[in-house]
């Protein structure tokens, strides 16, 4: 096993651990937000949502390793909770509205590790990104929606007693953040790379954050909703420049 595990090692060193260059690549997937929702009575609720990332990024790589700079956009959507008024439960709906604008800029670093014959790659990567909120106003708070009421106001325009009020916050215009992924891929003529990517994102502060009230005739429930870290599903083309082996 350990003669196996020797020449594995020395297979990977010489097909992959020599090459350099520089490169720039495009991405396009989806962005999968996780909210958190938890009410009065001591009800939560996990959703994810769906929404689009596209961007690109120009990067050098030295002995394997990759370093980049990018520009992504990111277009969130917001899910809506269903609310049970008689037993206080939240529920999932497959009903949103549109997310804030995302512009994105992360700065990576990854390790890439050549298999077989040098044509199939797989990266571990680490990025810090800076996030930046295109539609954050200083006047709080910027979102809003509701079940039987007219938004303005508060007032209930329907025959139900029982309405929701939602109210949406941006915590800053730049925040910060973690993306560690992963990229498994095919690299053609030594020269241009098509690969998926995974990855996780973890944001230092929360980028928005609802207070919620559900009225009733018999009582009044308060709540809020934390949207958390995100998961990233992309597809990606890479091209490279003067890429070569060191003699």
């Amino acid at each position: 096993m350990k003669k196996i595990l020797f020449i594995l090692f020395l297979f990977v060193y010489n097909v992959g651990f020599s090459q350099k260059g520089f490169y720039f690549g495009y991405e396009n997937g989806g962005v999968f937000d996780r909210y958190y929702y938890v009410n009065s009575k001591g009800y939560t609720l996990f959703q994810t949502s769906l929404g689009g990332s596209v961007g690109g990024y120009v990067g050098y790589k030295y002995n394997n390793f990759n370093i980049d700079a990018g520009f992504f956009v990111y277009s969130p959507t917001i899910p809506y909770v269903k609310y049970d008024y008689d037993t206080g439960k939240p529920y999932k709906t497959s009903a949103g509205g549109e997310g804030e604008t995302n512009f994105v800029l992360p700065v990576s670093i990854g390790k890439e590790f050549l298999l077989a014959t040098g044509k199939v790659f797989l990266e571990p990567n680490l990025a810090l990104v800076t996030i930046f909120l295109s539609d954050y106003t200083s006047e709080q708070p910027s979102e809003g929606w509701g079940e039987n009421v007219t938004f303005e106001g508060n007032v209930n325009n329907s025959d139900s007693p029982d309405s929701t009020v939602v109210y949406g916050y941006f915590s800053d215009r730049i925040n910060f953040g973690l993306i560690t992924s992963l990229s498994a891929g095919y690299r053609i003529k030594n020269k241009i790379d098509v690969y998926v990517r995974g990855g996780y994102i973890t944001n230092f502060s929360p980028l928005y954050y609802e207070t919620i009230t559900h009225y009733s005739s018999k009582e009044i429930v308060e709540a809020t909703r934390v949207r958390n870290n995100s998961f990233l599903l992309q597809v990606g083309i890479k091209f490279h420049f003067h890429l070569h082996k060191d003699e």
